[in-house]
């Protein structure tokens, strides 16, 4: 796990997750419950860019705004990248 807000920057999020695809380690990125929700939109964005095998729904201790919170920042950003594409699907 890949705890975001205790690496660094976001920076130093992305390094650690390409890292552990490189040593063909699976990479999760974490984080904490002290999250707010702009960072666990950018751990999308950060998860996506750099092919994380999985995401923590976050933030909070709650399961279902976390849910929320990233798995609709995840559909805003593959609805964004599918129109730049000119594809149906991408991913």
């Amino acid at each position: 796990q890949i705890k975001t807000p205790d690496v660094g920057s976001i920076a130093d999020t992305a390094r650690a997750v390409l890292l552990c695809k490189a040593n063909r380690v699976g990479a999760y990125v974490g984080g904490s419950c002290t999250e707010t929700d702009l960072s666990a939109q950018a751990s999308v964005h950060i998860s996506v860019a750099t092919q994380a095998d999985m995401m923590l729904a976050k933030p909070g201790m709650g399961v279902d705004e976390a849910f929320s919170i990233v798995g609709n920042e995840q559909n805003r950003l593959l609805a964004i990248l599918n129109r730049r594409a000119g594809k149906k699907n991408v991913g």
